[in-house]
This record gives C-alpha cells, structure tokens and sequence, in this order.
C-alpha cells in the first residue's frame, strides 16, 4: 500500500480502540466502519485511484464537504444522517492525532467542516399509504429475487424496523407463536420484540420455505442473505438501498405519489407515520421503533400538524377571513400539556 499509516490506523481504530478501550457495541463499531468505508471509497471515485492508494494527504474540507453533500443529494439521507457521518470521521481523526503528531493537522482540518445545523423541527420525509402499497406490489413474487425484495420491504415496513435491524436477524429472532413477533438488535445493543400483521406471518413462511427450507426454528443463520459462488453471505445495506432503488422507479410509474427517491429507511418513517394517524399514541411508537427519548418521535406529530396546515392553507381563498388565522410558522410544540395529550399521557 502506498501510505501504510492510514490502513493501520483505520485498522486499530476499529479493531482495538472501539471494541475494546471504548466497549462500544458491535452496532456503534459498524456504524464508524460504513462512515469511513464510505468517505474512502467517495476519495477515490473523486481522485479516481485505486482503494489502496488513498493517503492521508488526500484528505481535505473541501473533499469532506462534498461527500457530506452526496449523502443528502444522492443516497437520500437527511441532515442528522449527515452529522453522524460527519461525527465518525472526525472520532476517527482525533484518535489518530492522539497517537500519531503527525496526524493533527487533519485533526485540525474538521474544524473548517462544521455539522449542518438542522433549524426548526423537520418535515419527516414518508410515504402515503398508497405509494407504499404500489411499491410492495412492484417485486414479481413469481422469481426468487422478487420474492426475496417484496418480502424484505414488506417486513421492514410492518416492524418499523431499521435496515441494519433487518439485515442482522437471524431464524431464531422469530417466533410463530399465537402473535408472530421479530426480535430486533437495535442501537446501543437494545433488543425489542416487535409484533407482525397476519399477512406478513404468511409472506414469511412463504419465504421460509423457498431460502431455509432446512432450518429450524433455532436456526443462527441471518434470515436475508445472498449466494456468491456456493457460499452464503449476510446481505449488504448497499443491496438493499440499489433494489429500492430500483422498484421505486418502477413503482413510481405505476403511482405519482412515490417519491422520487426511495430508500430504506423512508419504509420506517412511513410506518411511524401512518401508525400516529391512525391515532396510535405517540409513547407506543417510540418504543416500537426503539427510540431512547420520546421526544425523538415528536417529530411525526410536527410533521402530521404541518402537512394539515399547508392543506388547509392550500385550499382556502386569499380573501377568506380564515386566511388570516393561518399562521404561517411552522408547529412547534412548546406547552407541556400538549406534549402529554400527544405522548398519551392525558
């Protein structure tokens, strides 16, 4: 390798410092590699060299901010996904100035980049129910490959359940009991168990019958995988997010309400959403998409509020007396009892 000192400080960055000086989970240690692994690889596109070129010296403001902006533009992610990201790379760089001098000056290069601020609450980007009903039936059941997508999709969006949550599950996770349930390995090693409709309890034994049909119950093999050349492999985030990808498109012809982009995630958001609008309390989302802090959920109730606001808004008359009792701001929601009656305390 050309510059032998960043690949050793990668390695001992996420081999030792994080599992074993800083105990962080296996999920938080993923987490760092991805972001890293995705700031090198957006390196060499941009320089277009070989992975194994990469040097420290290619590292700069400029480069990082572009790649930060190509994770909102191109792969769909909003702003706190691109202040994680952010966050990662500069852990990363200050552990490396803490072993190695000559590594601060890019250390000191994260301070030109600073993390996107997010302004008022935002607009939780989801899908209607129909869009999402056209994008589940876009995958031809009749291949091994559709069955494989329709049904991944669909499980995601009946748990709510992040893509990293779904690629880590494994056959005993399930449970065929008098209410089918999925045990999820979310953040921070926190394990929930979340219930599944009917419907997906027999697309799931549809599946089962077609990729594990010798496995038991009790089985350690991950429920989603791939083949390559007789051997099974996890199936990649990056898999996920092209196969969306491409059956948004398709969908998007069928329904004009599928977004323009579709990825893995807007399936969770989608959930959350239709399940508060369906008057779901917002205290019983939260723990159902694992959140650590219910205030984290507010924001399907903003983003609820707003999208009647801005109908209301477009379907009355300027010169209607209602107009001026419109306010123009954004919701915000500031009293506390309108924060319990939302949560379901009240």
């Amino acid at each position: 390798m050309n510059d032998n000192l960043l690949f050793k400080h990668i390695s001992d960055f996420l081999l030792v410092y994080l599992p074993r000086r800083k105990n962080y989970s296996e999920h938080t240690v993923k987490s760092y590699r991805v972001a890293i692994d995705q700031f090198l690889d957006f390196i060499a596109a941009r320089k277009k060299i070989p992975f194994e070129k990469i040097e420290f010296k290619m590292f700069s403001a400029d480069i990082l901010n572009e790649w930060l902006d190509s994770i909102e533009s191109d792969r769909g992610c909003g702003v706190a996904t691109r202040n994680q990201r952010r966050a990662s790379i500069g852990a990363f760089l200050k552990y490396c100035a803490a072993v190695d001098v000559t590594t601060v000056v890019y250390r000191q290069m994260m301070k030109k980049v600073p993390a996107k601020k997010t302004g008022q609450l935002a607009l939780v980007d989801h899908m209607s129910e129909t869009a999402v009903a056209a994008l589940l039936n876009t995958p031809d059941p009749g291949t091994k490959k559709g069955l494989r997508d329709r049904f991944f999709m669909t499980l995601m969006y009946d748990l709510g359940a992040r893509c990293q949550e779904m690629l880590d599950l494994r056959i005993k996770d399930i449970r065929f009991d008098v209410s089918p349930t999925a045990t999820l390995n979310g953040k921070g090693g926190k394990i929930r168990a979340t219930p599944m409709r009917p419907k997906t309890a027999e697309l799931l034994r549809e599946y089962l019958a077609i990729f594990h049909p010798f496995e038991t119950g009790y089985s350690e093999q991950h429920l989603f995988y791939l083949d390559t050349n007789g051997i099974r492999h996890q199936l990649s985030h990056d898999c996920v997010e092209r196969f969306m990808r491409i059956h948004g498109e398709k969908a998007r012809r069928q329904c004009a309400e599928v977004p323009v982009t579709v990825h893995s995630h807007l399936l969770r958001y989608s959930r959350a959403m239709h399940l508060y609008q369906h008057g779901i309390d917002l205290s019983f989302i939260s723990q159902w998409l694992g959140h650590a802090n219910i205030e984290t959920t507010l924001v399907y109730a903003h983003a609820d509020t707003e999208l009647k606001r801005l109908a209301i808004a477009a379907a009355t008359q300027q010169g209607d007396p209602l107009a001026s009792k419109l306010n123009p701001g954004r919701y915000k929601v500031s009293d506390e009892e309108t924060l319990k009656k939302l949560m379901g305390l009240r």
